[in-house]
């Protein structure tokens, strides 16, 4: 099983267990909110994404690049905010970006969900 991006899992790969019908289950959702951490209003911007509570062998990560060639864990970029569970065997899964979309470091970052 080859590791697959959202993007490169839209179009159905017989050669893998992945095909486009599984982004139907892992939707990722990014909106500016805003958030008061520490007390100070910004605006972030805010990811979500169902996960299904009863698959224990798929992974779910956000990664960050800033010219969508080079991707690494965003990790240190986005803050976990928690989830919520759905009822339904799933759970919404929810991260805000650490720093503000008007902090200069923030400009340019492009995101996505590596399913694997």
């Amino acid at each position: 099983f080859k590791q697959k991006t959202a993007y490169e899992i839209r179009n159905c790969d017989w050669s893998s267990d992945v095909c486009s019908s599984d982004l139907n289950h892992y939707p990722l959702t990014a909106q500016i909110k805003s958030y008061s951490p520490g007390g100070v209003r910004a605006d972030y911007v805010s990811f979500q994404f169902p996960r299904n509570l009863n698959t224990t062998d798929i992974s779910m990560e956000l990664e960050v690049s800033s010219n969508m060639r080079l991707w690494s864990s965003a990790d240190a970029e986005v803050v976990f905010l928690g989830s919520k569970n759905l009822g339904d065997g799933r759970a919404t899964m929810m991260y805000r970006t650490a720093k503000p979309v008007t902090d200069p470091e923030s400009a340019i970052k492009f995101y996505r969900l590596v399913v694997k």
